[in-house]
């Protein structure tokens, strides 16, 4: 389709001719348009209404080609306040229409095209210029973005109906916010000349790829307390899913698995450490944002401490004193597990009258700084005192053992065994054990057994007292137990690498008891060490109580450390003469793991056949395990082309007395003077080098015997 830019002459002087014709009709003695409005009138004659077109031309600087047209609707003097409204003076309706400019050389003719109504001062009139204009939208419709991206909008172009490009006219306004996420929207607008309005939009949707963000308030504590109460406070900008908040406490600052996030928590609200426990917590918490975003964050470290004192007491509990004896209390030492030695907060209550008989209480009372309590008492026997006897069958023994058993026998002289009071303690201390220490009961004549899986000297520690209730406590000799594993040490290292193909003897081990000293070491496991890969041997051992060691093992690899090896193919060394082309022939390699090389050999090193030398090729291959392999190709480039001799004359055809010549020696290389050498012979044929001994000069004259 062809653009229109303008009338032809002849279609311009029928519009002029149809206008003449309009105007003699309709109003055939006027020439004014007097236009009235409901709210205000205006006249408005046809040169004024020119005047209008004119001064749109020259204000808005409208270019018109030289023999070429514009057309300005009436509707556009109106929006850019050249004329008033121009309405019918019958129907009170708007008039609408249009003037045609057309330029010709440096002159304007302004012809107007008017309707009002369902009248025309033109029949021309066309109201194909009402079709609004078309905008059509570059790249992607909708776009989607994240949030904080710049957005570069690709743009559009417009055409109005008659297909000019009035792309320069569209105004664009958007509501876009890159930093909040939803449905923007940018709307592309044009006026064309005709006053028509032309509208698009294009969607931005605004995605949210935004983590929450977490803060825990406070964020941690800097002395122990017995809990501490957390505000978990969740931040996004798209909205917090309100399903996905999840909690859980560590003891790890390192991040849980999600799976263990399954306590739920609301935003700002308190979340208590755990009860009853002591140490360093981590508050973990995760979020999800509406976008689906998420978010996983701990805490630094909330100090709790729910551990109670440990009282001491010192002395033996309960005491038993003779009936009118003193009584000084032996009193008690107190430890925390944060605060460390804290026996001067202990207070002590409770009395003893050493001479009253009766049973009396000390109680002992500390707390540590986080406010948990601890308790204990001391009870004092004041009684009239005789101890009972207490024998060991067998009283400790001579040799290690895993276990032993003995039997325990108590009795009295007086008022018999209190059976109730018989209490033991097995103990490494061959001294200093008090009665409060001595808590397992036992039945009188039973044989009690060793402690299980210890090793060294155990004492049986025996506590008894009578119906009188006077106290014993007795220990036996040494029981010597052995529990230990014996300890197995490597000969050597304990990875060891051996090339395939090479003996393997393994270094062993050795073991040694703390008991037996050295102990028999067992090894299992091969070695292949014509097979490349890793083994293990594994060692044993086990003592004479029977306690096995802890295996050892040590891992063999076998590794190839065997090069390729490579065959230089054709002549080496290589001799050319100097001039000649060369080329190489290359070479082979063959490794007996990776099998053939060959098209993997790097070659290095040049040979230039023009100029005489030595020249060296090398040929390079790495197999798999990173052997290398070298060879190498002598190349000699040589002369192997004579030198040219020439006489000048060469010989005469006439006799004479004498005759010189002149000899020239010329080689394409160099010739070397010190070898020119001539004799003057009768024979034609047959003669020597070794027979020419005469040197000359090259091109020096020779004269004839």
């Amino acid at each position: 389709m062809v653009k229109k830019k303008g009338f032809t002459l002849i279609e311009l002087l029928a519009i002029i001719f149809i206008i003449g014709i309009v105007l003699v009709i309709t109003v055939p003695s006027v020439s004014n348009i007097i236009v009235n409005s409901y709210k205000r009138s205006y006249e408005l004659n046809l040169s004024s209404l020119k005047k209008a077109a004119k001064d749109y031309v020259v204000k808005k600087s409208v270019r018109i080609k030289d023999g070429e047209q514009k057309i300005v609707t009436i509707n556009r003097l109106v929006q850019e306040n050249f004329i008033k409204e121009v309405r019918d003076p019958q129907s009170k309706e708007l008039c609408e229409g249009y003037l045609v400019i057309t330029k010709n050389g440096k002159n304007y003719t302004y012809e107007p095209f008017l309707k009002c109504g369902e009248s025309f001062l033109s029949e021309n009139y066309d109201d194909t210029n009402l079709i609004p204009p078309t905008i059509i939208l570059l790249g992607d419709n909708p776009v989607n973005i994240y949030i904080g991206d710049t957005y570069h909008d690709a743009g559009a172009i417009a055409r109005d109906y008659q297909n000019f490009d009035i792309t320069g006219e569209i105004v664009v306004n958007s509501n876009l916010n890159t930093m909040i996420p939803g449905e923007y929207f940018i709307t592309y607008t044009v006026l064309d000349e005709a006053g028509n309005i032309g509208k698009a939009t294009r969607t931005i949707n605004v995605i949210d790829n935004v983590k929450p963000e977490i803060t825990f308030d406070p964020n941690e504590n800097n002395t122990y307390s017995r809990r501490s109460d957390v505000a978990i406070k969740v931040v996004d900008i798209g909205g917090v899913d309100k399903e996905s908040l999840k909690y859980i406490w560590t003891t790890s600052s390192s991040q849980p698995s999600l799976s263990e996030f399954v306590l739920d928590y609301k935003v700002n609200e308190l979340i208590s450490t755990p009860a009853n426990f002591t140490g360093t917590y981590y508050l973990w918490a995760t979020a999800k944002d509406m976008a689906g975003n998420q978010t996983i964050k701990g805490s630094k470290g909330f100090k709790l401490d729910n551990t109670e004192p440990v009282i001491q007491l010192l002395g033996e509990n309960p005491t038993t004193i003779d009936v009118d004896s003193d009584y000084i209390d032996a009193g008690a030492t107190a430890r925390d597990n944060i605060d460390g030695d804290v026996t001067n907060r202990i207070t002590i209550t409770g009395t003893v009258n050493p001479n009253v008989i009766g049973t009396y209480t000390i109680t002992y009372m500390v707390s540590d700084e986080a406010g948990n309590v601890a308790t204990a008492t001391r009870t004092v026997n004041v009684v009239d005192l005789t101890s009972p006897t207490i024998t060991f069958s067998p009283n400790g023994n001579s040799t290690y053992a895993k276990s032993r058993t003995t039997k325990v026998t108590v009795s009295d002289a007086h008022s018999g065994v209190n059976t109730s009071s018989l209490k033991y303690l097995w103990s490494t201390s061959s001294s200093g054990v008090t009665a409060g220490q001595i808590t397992t009961s036992f039945t009188n004549g039973v044989s009690l057994n060793t402690p299980s899986s210890v090793t060294g000297n155990y004492y049986l520690w025996i506590l008894a007292k009578d119906k009188s209730d006077n106290q014993k406590i007795e220990r036996s000799n040494a029981f010597k137990l052995d529990n230990t594993r014996p300890v197995i040490s490597l000969n050597g290292n304990s990875n060891v690498t051996i090339a395939r193909g090479t003996a393997y003897t393994d270094a062993g081990a050795t073991a040694t008891d703390n008991i037996d000293g050295s102990v028999t070491v067992t090894a299992s496991g091969s070695v292949n060490p014509n097979v490349i890969g890793t083994y293990t041997i594994t060692y044993n051992a086990i003592d004479s109580s029977g306690n096995e060691a802890n295996p050892v093992t040590r891992k063999i690899n076998v590794i190839d450390v065997q090069a390729p090896v490579i065959t230089v193919l054709g002549d080496n060394p290589v001799t050319i003469n100097v001039g000649s082309a060369y080329n190489d022939a290359g070479a082979t390699a063959l490794d007996d793991v990776d099998g053939d090389l060959t098209s993997s050999i790097v070659t290095t090193g040049t040979v230039n056949p023009n100029v005489i030398g030595t020249y060296t090729i090398t040929y390079r291959a790495t197999d798999s395990s990173n052997n290398v392999a070298t060879a190498t190709r002598t190349v000699n480039v040589v002369d192997l082309t004579s030198p040219t001799i020439t006489f000048s004359p060469n010989g005469n055809s006439t006799y004479a007395k004498s005759r010189t010549t002149k000899v020239t020696v010329s080689d394409n290389v160099i010739v070397n003077t010190s070898s020119l050498k001539y004799l003057w012979s009768t024979s034609s044929t047959g003669v020597t080098a070794g027979q020419i001994t005469n040197s000359f000069t090259n091109g020096g004259t020779i004269n004839t015997p």
